[in-house]
């Protein structure tokens, strides 16, 4: 069963307690300021990110970077407006960035402003600390395409989550990236999609999440996969 650590708080705070070199990866969705904006729904979620900002100057890549093991994998998501910001922090930290990933929406919100594009990419960075890769998964070459296409998550497992990602997509991640019996950081909890995936793959998981509310989602959703069989081996 994979052991899971769950921790209610400031990533930037719990972080500094951790060890240097004591995670096989990270997988995270931090958020980004740039996209809250005058057009931005007035929506709680969104209101209450402005009290972090954490777009610059990254400190919590550092942070994540230092407990990262040498040779293994760090994903996160980004929007396309802090794709290079986050790209030159990565580099300073000694973390070579890899590839840029998209999801492909199948069902993209309509546009409310009727002369613009919908909203049907999102973006993701993979990257490596090291001058290597320690490991990933012998794939197919049609298996390691850099984009993936799925719905919005909706349905029973969507939650008040604003940016909640599909679990399918973190699953592929950390199967790639990482071994059974590794342990993976999410600075950024949310709903626990991260957590899900590690629990159903075999991973061991360190969650941080500062909103209660998100926190308490998470939680919940973790126990329920906990509950069920492995589903994944490899």
């Amino acid at each position: 069963m994979s052991d899971i650590t769950l921790i209610h708080g400031d990533c930037l705070q719990v972080m500094k307690g951790m060890d240097d070199n004591s995670v096989d990866a990270v997988v995270t969705d931090p958020p980004y300021l740039v996209t809250i904006t005058e057009s931005t729904p007035k929506w709680n979620a969104f209101i209450k990110l402005k009290k972090h900002d954490w777009s610059l100057p990254y400190e919590w890549i550092k942070e994540a970077v230092r407990i990262l093991r040498d040779e293994c994998a760090f994903y996160s998501w980004i929007c396309p407006e802090e794709m290079t910001i986050l790209h030159k922090g990565l580099k300073a930290c000694g973390v070579r960035v890899l590839n840029n990933l998209v999801w492909i929406k199948t069902n993209p919100l309509p546009s409310v402003p009727k002369k613009r594009y919908r909203h049907s990419v999102e973006f993701a960075v993979y990257a490596c600390k090291g001058k290597r890769i320690k490991y990933f998964a012998d794939r197919k070459q049609q298996e390691i395409l850099s984009h993936w296409i799925y719905p919005i998550v909706g349905g029973k497992v969507r939650t008040i989550h604003p940016t909640q990602k599909p679990l399918e997509i973190t699953t592929d991640w950390i199967i790639n990236s990482t071994k059974e019996g590794d342990t993976i950081l999410d600075p950024f909890m949310g709903s626990g999609t991260t957590g899900v995936a590690c629990v159903q793959t075999g991973r061991n998981f360190i969650g941080i999440e500062i909103d209660e509310r998100y926190f308490a989602i998470a939680q919940r959703r973790i126990k329920d996969a906990l509950q069920q069989p492995n589903l994944f081996h490899g």
